[in-house]
Formats: C-alpha cells, sequence, structure tokens
C-alpha cells in the first residue's frame, strides 16, 4: 500500500557462515548412512549378477561335451603369437588379461590399454575413445564370440556388469593387468565385469606360451570337482591380487574390494552359490581341506615343486587338489612335460580328468583328441 515501506532482509557473512558450517556437519552426519545403502545395493546386485552367471555356467557345462565349468573362447586356447599395439607387446596382455574375461559378456566400448597410448579395441566396432588412443581392432573378442552368452536368460548382457566395477585399481603389486589400464572399469575395457579363476592355466616354452594346464576348477568336468562351494569360479578382479597381499606389511595400506569392505570381493563358486568372500586366514600350497565323500579316490600324491605358490582359505581354494590337473591345449608339449615331472600332483593321472568317475589308480589314457571349442 502507498506510504508502507517494506524491510529487505540481507544475510551478513557470519548467517552464511553459520548456514554453510550447518550444511557441512548435515553432511558429515548423514553421508555416510546414504552412501552405505548404496553400496549394499551394489554389493547384492553383485551377487544376485553372480548368481545368474552361475546358472548359465551349468547349462553350459550340461550341453559341453568336455562338461566344462567355464566355456572356453577360441582366444582362451591358441598361441598368441600375433602382434599387438607395439612390437615389444607382441599379445601378452591379451593372454595374460582379456583372457580371463572372453568368456562371456559385451564388445568393449572403450580401449583396453597396454600403454599410455595404445590398446586393444576388443569389439566389433570403433570404440568410442578411439581418436585419442591407437588400437588394434580385435573383433574377435567381440559379444558375438564370447560363448557364455547365448545361456542368458533373459538377455541384456549387463548381467556381466557389476554397479561397482571401477576397473583395476593402480597399485605396483598387481600384475595381471597393465598399469596404463588401471581405474578403467573392467565392463568397459574388457567388456566383463568379472574375472574367471584360471590356475595356472598356461605353461611356457621358453617365453612362448605354447600349452594350456589348468590346477583349477577351468578345464575340469564339474562331475570330477569334489566340494564344489569351495572351487572359485570367477569373481571381481580385485580379490585375486588381494591373496598375493602380505597381510603383516606395514608399507601398503589393507587393500579395500570393490564393495568397499577391506580384504574381500564378490566371488562365484562351482556350487553357484556366490558370497563375498575375504582373503585373510589363507595358506599357501594345496593338500590341507578334508574330502567329501564322493571325492575321487586318490592317495595324497605328493606334490610337485612348481605348485607351492598356491592358495587356500577356510572357506575356499584355488586350486582343484587332489582331483588331477586338466589338460586343455598343446598336447604334444605337454606329454613330454608331464611324463618329465613324475608321479605326483598335479601331473599324476592329469590325462584322466576329461574321464569321467576314473580311479585314482588307473593307468592314463591315449591322448584326447583337439579340444572342441563352443562359441
Amino acid at each position: 500500500m502507498p506510504g508502507i515501506r517494506t524491510r529487505r532482509f540481507a544475510l551478513t557473512l557470519t548467517d552464511l557462515i553459520f548456514a554453510m558450517s550447518a550444511i557441512l556437519v548435515v553432511t558429515l552426519v548423514v553421508g555416510p548412512a546414504l552412501t552405505r545403502p548404496r553400496a549394499t545395493a551394489r554389493l547384492t546386485d553383485c551377487l544376485s549378477n553372480l548368481q545368474r552367471i552361475g546358472l548359465a555356467l551349468h547349462a553350459y557345462a550340461a550341453e559341453d561335451p568336455r562338461e566344462q565349468a567355464i566355456p572356453l573362447q577360441m582366444d582362451m586356447v591358441s598361441n598368441p603369437a600375433y602382434l599387438g599395439p607395439t612390437v615389444a607387446d607382441n599379445g601378452f596382455w591379451l593372454w595374460r588379461t582379456a583372457n580371463w574375461f572372453a568368456w562371456g559378456g559385451q564388445s568393449a566400448t572403450q580401449v583396453f590399454k597396454v600403454s599410455s597410448s595404445a590398446g586393444y579395441a576388443l569389439s566389433d566396432t570403433p570404440p568410442q575413445d578411439a581418436n585419442s588412443i591407437a588400437y588394434v581392432q580385435r573383433p574377435d573378442y567381440a559379444a558375438s564370440h564370447r560363448p557364455l552368452n547365448g545361456y542368458i536368460t533373459p538377455d541384456p548382457l549387463d548381467v556381466f556388469h557389476c554397479a561397482a566395477d571401477t576397473g583395476y585399481p593402480n597399485s605396483p603389486i598387481i600384475d595381471d593387468s597393465p598399469a596404463a589400464n588401471a581405474g578403467r572399469p573392467c565392463w568397459n575395457t574388457l567388456g566383463n565385469s568379472y574375472r574367471a579363476s584360471l590356475a595356472a592355466y598356461v605353461w611356457l616354452s621358453g617365453s612362448t606360451p605354447s600349452a594350456v594346464f589348468s590346477v583349477g576348477a577351468w578345464g575340469h568336468r564339474l562331475s570330477t570337482l569334489p566340494n564344489q562351494s569351495r572351487y572359485i569360479l570367477l569373481g571381481d578382479p580385485p580379490w585375486f591380487n588381494m591373496v598375493g597381499y602380505d597381510p603383516n606389511s606395514q608399507a601398503n595400506p589393507a587393500p579395500v574390494g570393490w564393495h568397499g569392505v577391506e580384504w574381500s570381493d564378490n566371488l562365484l563358486f562351482c556350487d553357484g552359490s556366490a558370497r563375498l568372500t575375504s582373503t585373510l586366514g589363507r595358506v599357501q600350497g594345496p593338500g590341507r581341506r578334508p574330502l567329501s565323500a564322493d571325492a575321487l579316490k586318490l592317495d595324497q600324491p605328493p606334490l610337485c615343486g612348481n605348485v607351492g605358490g598356491l592358495y587356500s582359505g577356510p572357506t575356499w581354494q584355488l586350486d582343484c587338489y587332489p582331483t588331477p590337473g586338466a589338460v586343455i591345449f598343446g598336447y604334444a608339449f605337454l606329454s613330454s612335460w608331464l611324463a618329465s615331472q613324475g608321479d605326483c600332483w598335479p601331473t599324476r593321472h592329469a590325462y584322466m580328468n576329461p574321464l569321467r568317475d576314473a580311479p585314482g589308480d588307473a593307468p592314463a589314457p591315449p591322448q584326447p583328441s583337439t579340444v572342441q571349442v563352443l562359441w
């Protein structure tokens, strides 16, 4: 109304400081309460993904003539003698990293970097960041060549994506992935958030991978593995590097998994169960686990000298002891190598593994035929 003055209110500097302080206090108090449910939801979704993948793996094994627990993609059983982005690379990171993810998943959307400026495009179309990184196109790693994809029902392939996937952490201890690719989600660069447990799966002739021999669950018939709730099939990649951390070391902080838990990440086991699993309490070397009644009748053979680096924990194991190792690829080279190892695990009766219910004291069968790759 005319003649009535309105009073304007203005915030003083003190008012602003007080308001900002109040907001900060509320954020510090409420923030963790908000982030914890999100982290729990991501962990639960990841476990659900792994359980669905476990169902698909069992369906695949039921139709596979070799009852494979993890499908064989063509590049997982070949000699990577092709050239990579540089002559010095020579395909090293393909069998060292990419092959562990190639059994299922999408076509990668970003370059899998093996150096600061070069890498592989594991897809059949140019990646999103192709303009800034020199890359070699690898359509043989595209989604259409990943054998488990056809067993995911209903599709989409998002089941291979963990929402907490932040890639391999930037750590000097990690040797399963190039440092240049650290912090880049595995889903984007490798097409799959989940890494297979391929324990000692490549044997070398000099510096050339020339044979594939597994002492883990991969390469074995599911029916020959006792205690399937202990054998690791696959899981969040950082877990496999935590196994090598020294828990008593003061030089490094305790490793934290994708789900914010020290020394732990999600894993899928041979029986289809999935759970958050700690690496603490592990022991080195196989042979310390009780066997179930349906275990193969082996007489606890002595260990070959080259398997002492394997680990097991209170509820898990990487190796398949006492089940013999599995011959997957490179029979000519492995025949002479197996013969030279003597009567010890994992080479004792290693050729028996493709056969169902083979007695532990049976003679070695003839060499199996060339591996059948389904993709």
